[in-house]
């Protein structure tokens, strides 16, 4: 069903149908009732500490060796939904940062797969997107400027993240 559709049907129902509507999705579905309780009494502070929370223990996943088992879909899924909250466009910055910094610092301790290494370039470059369209661009390429400044992870991983973010301006500049 598209929006379009539910508009449609929504507009066409009376005040205690929708009110219905509404109660039964809070009880069918986790999901549902986060967005709810986050719409009724909105935290985004507190949101923002939980999906931080949520990548740190993504991050953390080990198998035997050290290696990791973080999966950069979960990671990516994270900043995702908390975006879908709208919690304002600097927060969602700043969880694109926390991800990358806190993938550079587990990098030391953790040996990371190929594939993880690629997915944290796609995210820096995700980044640079995101911030061009909300005007947080300044704030991210601070933020990235103080990881590399810092010296977190390895001159390999940092040298992945800035070739992401150029990647990412050079969509910009595409466009």
């Amino acid at each position: 069903m598209s929006k379009t559709t539910l508009l449609r049907e929504l507009r066409g129902m009376e005040k205690e149908q929708l009110i219905e509507i509404i109660l039964q999705a809070y009880s069918a579905g986790k999901e549902t009732k986060e967005y709810f309780d986050f719409f009724t009494n909105p935290d985004p502070q507190g949101m923002y500490e939980k999906y931080a929370l949520q990548i740190d223990k993504e991050l953390s996943r080990v198998k035997r060796g050290r290696r990791t088992k973080a999966r950069i879909s979960v990671i990516k899924a994270c900043i995702r939904k908390f975006s879908s909250f709208e919690p304002g466009s600097e927060l969602v910055t700043d969880l694109y940062l926390y991800a990358i910094s806190h993938s550079l610092l587990t990098e030391k301790n953790i040996y990371f797969s190929e594939t993880l290494f690629n997915g944290v370039k796609k995210l820096a470059a995700d980044a640079v997107v995101f911030a061009d369209k909300q005007g947080t661009t300044k704030q991210l390429l601070v933020g990235i400027e103080r990881m590399m400044d810092e010296e977190t992870g390895t001159k390999h991983f940092r040298r992945l993240v800035k070739e992401g973010i150029a990647d990412g301006m050079l969509k910009l500049s595409e466009k």
